[in-house]
């Protein structure tokens, strides 16, 4: 996992992976060797301190060198759905995964 870690602090010195809205999508430069691309979601109780801005949903993605199509794919549909402060103030506000999921789900 250190390789990893190391791999995000690169590419987030690069540039912030902050996207708006209180939403940040850091991950490594180099690709994992998992069959699917992954994605940990963490939910900060108060915004954090994030390049010039602030960050309260974060969604670490961890593309894979098999599955690249498919991380692309994900990263557009993530961006296109972090692009609404209402959705973001919803999945902020979620309880469980099941709920954080039902609200990412709906239009």
């Amino acid at each position: 996992m250190e390789y990893l870690l190391d791999g995000i602090l690169t590419r987030e010195e690069m540039s912030s992976t902050e996207v708006g809205n209180y939403v940040a999508m850091p991950h490594p430069i180099a690709r994992t060797e998992n069959e699917e691309t992954m994605i940990y979601i963490a939910i900060n109780h108060k915004p954090i301190p994030w390049g010039k801005t602030n960050v309260q949903l974060v969604f670490l993605i961890l593309p894979s060198e098999v599955d690249r199509e498919n991380h692309y794919k994900v990263f557009k549909q993530l961006y296109q759905l972090v692009k609404s402060k209402d959705k973001v103030q919803e999945l902020i506000q979620t309880k469980d995964f099941q709920s954080f999921m039902e609200v990412l789900h709906t239009n």
